[in-house]
């Protein structure tokens, strides 16, 4: 800026105001530097000012200070509002700093060098000159501004973990020291870096440009614990089963810890995959408490095509009615009818056949699984389920998980049976998608397999304590 420009636009003041027309001072100064934006119509100004004054003695210089620190939200809701009233738009906060010295300061160079933090070196001299003169200057402090950039252009930018706009994009007002520069862009990975802003001249303009690494094949692993609710650690990250975490496609390291049960560690290859159909790694885990050998209860498995014990929701037994099966068996023959009910009475229809059971398994504290093997999978079920109709979906989706469940407080026989086949299961002949708690003598249906989960009840006893 041309130094005589500068000066014609420093407003003169009186050198002996007093301290209480400080805000109007600096209106005048706001007016005064204000420029036209035809875009929004009104007036525009810097929102920083530097009030710079110069006094004869400690004492008054002592004096100013504490009148600004003591009136200071008053001066600032003074200058917005008259602001306002002049139809000016500061460009930034609204922010007021007064520098005092006393003459014997200003003669060593005090002076000069605060001039210099809010002016271009060629500003200096003439505004100093200014300053002895008059003994008050009110200057708008210009500002650093940062102009970001990336390769490809459109990230997301963050100047300290704040939004700041997609690139290209400007962060005004930027202040000196360390600030840390964060780059997002979809399929890409993203960028951070730590940007030093260097003591300059005010008013500079800076330059950083960040040019961002292509992201490599993305997978979405899927980790699901039998039981539910371990600690699964990927990437140093840890998370609540089921879990799941976009990564590099490749090797992952998986770690799986709960209470009261073995901790598991593994490799897991992950595929490119999208977002919607995620590689699933199940993971059963080992009780390992001391009662681990402890058999809770049974489970009973009958063969396929059984006649269950309990209708299936829906359906009803009917029942025959002997007198009109007599007339429709006897063709309109005539007949006693009388005679008809003894003499002619159907027999009672024989009893089901017992159903056939196929496996009986003791139920521990833990985890037993029950359906059929997953090809792709590391996983095997404890007890495997096969018919000829395929009923049984294959893989970890159809797997039951049956376990005692010590978070209710009892210290046995609490079941829980969860289904992961979106067809669903019957527990009891209810449908059931999710999980559900069984009962002292609980019916489960799986595919056509019907299966019985009973409960060891253990004797009541009483035990006095003396």
């Amino acid at each position: 800026m041309d130094p005589k420009k500068l000066l014609e636009r420093i407003p003169r003041f009186d050198r002996d105001k007093p301290f209480r027309y400080l805000g109007r001072r600096i209106v005048q100064a706001m007016a005064e530097s204000a420029t036209a934006n035809l875009l929004l119509g009104k007036r525009t100004a810097a929102g920083r000012y530097l009030a710079v004054r110069v006094v004869e003695s400690d004492r008054e210089r002592q004096e100013w200070e504490e009148l600004f620190a003591e009136s200071r939200a008053a001066l600032l809701k003074e200058i917005s509002r008259e602001a306002a009233a002049r139809d000016i738009e500061l460009r930034s906060a609204l922010e007021i700093e007064v520098a005092v010295l006393t003459a014997a300061e200003a003669e060593r160079g005090e002076g000069e060098r605060i001039l210099s933090t809010v002016l271009d070196e060629a500003e200096v001299a003439p505004a100093w000159a200014r300053l002895k003169e008059e003994h008050e200057l009110i200057l708008p402090r210009r500002v650093r501004t940062l102009l970001l950039e990336s390769e490809p252009s459109g990230a997301q930018a963050y100047a300290d973990h704040r939004p700041v706009g997609v690139t290209p994009c400007r962060v005004d007002d930027i202040p000196e020291g360390e600030v840390t520069l964060t780059f997002s862009l979809p399929g890409y990975l993203m960028l951070e870096q730590g940007y030093r802003v260097e003591p300059g001249r005010p008013g500079q303009r800076l330059t950083h440009r960040a040019v961002l690494e292509k992201e490599p094949e993305m997978g979405v692993l899927d980790v699901r614990t039998f039981p539910p609710g371990a600690q699964v650690t990927v990437n140093g990250e840890t998370r609540e089963s089921p879990a799941r975490w976009r990564l590099p496609a490749g090797p992952v390291e998986v770690r799986v810890a709960m209470d009261d049960y073995q901790p598991e560690a593994l490799t897991v290859y992950l595929p490119e995959t999208p977002e919607t159909l995620p590689h699933r790694v199940p993971v059963r885990l080992r009780y390992a408490g001391l009662d681990r050998d402890e058999v809770l209860g049974t489970l009973v498995i009958y063969k396929p095509g059984a006649a269950p014990s309990r209708p299936k929701p829906g359906r009803e037994v009917a029942e025959r009615n002997t007198i009109s099966a007599f007339f429709r068996d006897a063709d309109g023959a005539r007949m006693d009818p009388v005679s008809t009910l003894t003499d002619w009475a159907l027999p009672e229809p024989p009893p089901p056949p017992k159903p056939e059971v196929l496996a009986e398994v003791p139920l521990r504290r833990g985890v037993i699984l029950v359906g059929r093997d997953d090809p792709a999978g590391p996983l095997r079920p404890d007890v495997r389920l096969f018919d000829p109709e395929n009923t049984v979906s294959r893989g970890c989706h159809a797997w039951l998980w049956v376990y005692a469940d010590t978070s209710t407080g009892a210290t046995f026989n609490t079941f829980l049976v969860g289904n992961n086949s979106a067809g669903g299961i019957l527990v009891d002949g209810n449908l059931v998608m999710e999980t559900r708690r069984l009962s002292d003598d609980s019916e489960v249906d799986v595919g056509n397999f019907r299966m019985k989960i009973t409960k060891e009840i253990p004797e009541a006893r009483v035990e006095i304590a003396f």
